[in-house]
């Protein structure tokens, strides 16, 4: 979310004020991926998501559970281990997100990523 945040701020005057504001995240070719600006971006993703893993690798391990059987909202249970993730790993980046949306004055926006599972795959060698 965060270097989706920052490509948008980057357009500055350029941003459309409706439509395509992920329109620099398209494939550009299908036979050129690595050159591509998605390619890029989500290479900026993957870098960002590994740093901030091993930035915060410490406190995550520490707070991890055994997944032993035990009552979901329990605060040893894996769903709030993962909410407790999420909250130290994306929710600053998601607040970003917002707050560059709400500077543009955008009421809705909705982003699918298809390609997250392959986001650590040989290092985004190409299909």
């Amino acid at each position: 979310m965060a270097v989706v945040a920052e490509k948008i701020e980057a357009l500055g005057d350029r941003a459309p004020s409706f439509g395509d504001w992920m329109h620099d995240w398209h494939l550009d070719s299908a036979t050129n991926i690595v050159n591509s600006r998605r390619h890029t971006y989500f290479a900026e993703v993957a870098a960002g998501a590994e740093k901030s893993l091993l930035d915060n690798s410490e406190i995550i391990v520490e707070t991890r559970v055994s997944y032993k059987d035990i009552a979901a909202d329990a605060i040893d249970s894996a769903p709030v281990w993962h909410k407790r993730l999420f909250t130290l790993l994306c929710h600053p980046s998601f607040e970003k997100l917002s707050r560059v949306l709400k500077e543009r004055h955008v009421k809705w926006f909705v982003l699918a990523v298809d390609e997250c599972s392959e986001l650590n795959s040989a290092r985004f060698a190409p299909y």
